[in-house]
């Protein structure tokens, strides 16, 4: 045994003796070359224990310290370095995350391991929120348009126009509760709750029976407690569309809808939206001199450059919009070479605003048709002339074995990926991201809410995050679930993942380096990012804590 052991050579601890005599009493035709004993002749040579010496405390303290010491660095998030300001909001606001936090779990109710809207009163009462308010964002690149704004907004203002009325019924066959209609003609009043109406004549007749309007409003346009069975989910999207049809369609609507939703995005501290946009975009109409008229889908896209330019002019010259185009996975065929074509006919309407991004397909991808079923029409699409159109995918929204549609957007070039959130069941394609840069849009309350992560600290992102992967955060369908902007998702992740200051800096920053804006309005983008920035430091320095 003198002899075996000597081949090994150099000094082993007495747990590695112990080990190795386990091995030959337990498994005696494993000789010591089967032990790897040139490798542990290498660590010993190099004065390198293989565990820690568990007889002495420090020995074992310092190598845990060592340990732990090597896993931010090892991440994405390892490049933004604090200077003394930062590193100084850094430790106020984890000392007032630790207070906060040490109070919600007293009471049993940290935030994150809740349903947003259960708790959406308990964020916006943290001290922090404030200060994520003001945080500058940069870019908010993961938003659908048509749920992009307030359904405060649609309650408190568009439902109260003059050419508006809300469906109501008490009976089978009748309207549809909450859906809204624009017309210059008024609808016939039964003089009951069956039919269409003002907002003022059905509120005092949903008054009289102890029905408050708003509320019920509130609880057909964003979700709650009766949609959260995983099959009723989605069905709450369709709900949404469903009531507001024309939402996106009535000129006026579709003005004051876009208007609000991107002054909503800028007082959160965002300066560049991309909206993913359904294909073809919906042609507008009005009413002039009491007859209707009809718009063209480019003067439908011209409305989303008359609000970005309204927030330029009021607010913030520098507000920046782009638009990722998309199809829907639930149609039986497929809408690849509608979506491609459109991609390239809208691009050529403007050219100079850059406004066209790339596409995408949208729905939920365990009802729908996966990212392959599109690859033949894609190919199609894309060997014609012309400009090289980019793709930022919906892949991995799903938390069910076998759904590959990750693999699919990775081998397709894409430039970012919505959600993402099912890579933890791909490891391999990990490198591809990593290496192509292809970042991951994170929407930690809208997958908590489609009920693939329902305590937050369990999201796989949190992951992500520390193994390198390209991230930034997104809100998805703000009007639907009520995280208008971002700082809720913000506070979210910062309370649930762990994160510091560098990694919310990171999140922001990455938020304009993986844009679709143009290489110089990117530059000059991350520039005013970084003044600001160094703003809100300086401004949450001066806070009472």
């Amino acid at each position: 045994m003198k002899r075996t052991l000597g081949q090994a050579g150099g000094k082993f601890t007495g747990l590695a003796v112990v080990l190795m005599l386990a091995a030959v009493l337990f498994f005696p035709g494993i000789g010591c070359e089967r032990l790897k004993a040139e490798k542990l002749k290498e660590a010993a040579g190099q004065n390198q224990r293989l565990v820690p010496d568990l007889r002495s405390t420090n020995d074992y303290f310092q190598r845990r310290e060592k340990l732990l010491k090597t896993i931010p660095v090892q991440g994405f998030f390892s490049a933004p370095r604090l200077n003394a300001s930062e590193t100084n909001v850094d430790r106020l606001m984890d000392q007032v995350r630790s207070l906060e936090t040490s109070n919600f779990n007293r009471l049993g109710q940290f935030p994150p391991a809740q349903m947003f809207f259960h708790v959406r009163p308990a964020i916006e009462g943290s001290r922090l929120f404030p200060i994520f308010q003001r945080l500058p964002k940069g870019g908010l690149l993961h938003v659908h348009e048509s749920s992009s704004g307030r359904s405060d907004f649609v309650i408190t203002n568009i439902a109260r126009r003059a050419d508006c009325y809300i469906g109501w019924s008490t009976q089978p066959g009748g309207p549809r509760r909450g859906r809204l209609k624009f017309t210059n003609a008024p609808p016939a009043d039964d003089g009951g709750l069956n039919g269409y109406f003002p907002f003022s004549i059905l509120e005092a007749r949903l008054r009289s029976q102890g029905v408050v309007l708003t509320d019920e409003l509130r609880h057909l346009y964003m979700l709650d407690e009766t949609d959260l069975q995983e099959d009723k989910v989605w069905a709450a999207f369709g709900t949404w569309w469903s009531l507001l049809p024309d939402l996106m369609r009535h000129r006026p609507v579709l003005r004051d809808f876009l208007r609000d939703a991107f002054q909503t995005f800028h007082e959160d501290g965002i300066s560049h939206v991309e909206l993913r946009v359904m294909v073809p975009v919906a042609t507008m109409f009005d009413y002039h001199a009491g007859g209707l008229v009809n718009f063209s889908e480019r003067e439908t896209l011209q409305e989303y450059l008359a609000a970005r330019d309204f927030i330029c002019a009021r607010f913030n010259p520098h507000f920046s919009i782009r638009l990722v185009l998309c199809g829907l996975r639930g149609h039986t065929n497929s809408d690849a070479a509608t979506v491609l074509g459109k991609v390239r006919e809208y691009g050529n309407y403007f050219p100079g605003e850059h406004l066209i991004a790339g596409c995408d397909f949208v729905g939920n991808e365990d009802g729908g048709r996966p990212t392959l079923a599109e690859v033949p029409a894609i190919r199609a699409a894309t060997a014609q002339a012309g400009a090289p159109i980019q793709f930022y995918f919906h892949a991995g929204e799903s938390a069910r074995p076998g759904n590959d549609n990750l693999v699919d957007a990775v081998l397709l070039e894409t430039k970012r990926i919505g959600h993402g959130f099912n890579l933890f069941r791909l490891p391999a394609l990990e490198p591809l991201i990593r290496t192509n840069r292809i970042a991951l849009e994170i929407c930690p309350i809208s997958n908590q809410l489609l009920r693939l992560s329902p305590d937050l600290r369990t999201h796989p992102a949190a992951g992500y995050i520390h193994r390198g992967l390209p991230c930034v955060l997104g809100s998805d369908d703000p009007a639907i679930f009520g995280n208008t902007g971002l700082s809720y998702d913000f506070w979210e992740a910062y309370y649930a993942w762990g994160l510091d200051l560098r990694m919310l800096k990171q999140f922001a920053e990455s938020s304009l380096t993986f844009s679709a804006l143009e290489p110089d309005e990117k530059s000059a983008a991350l520039a005013r990012w970084h003044n600001q920035w160094d703003a809100w430091v300086r401004w949450v320095e001066t806070q009472s804590f």
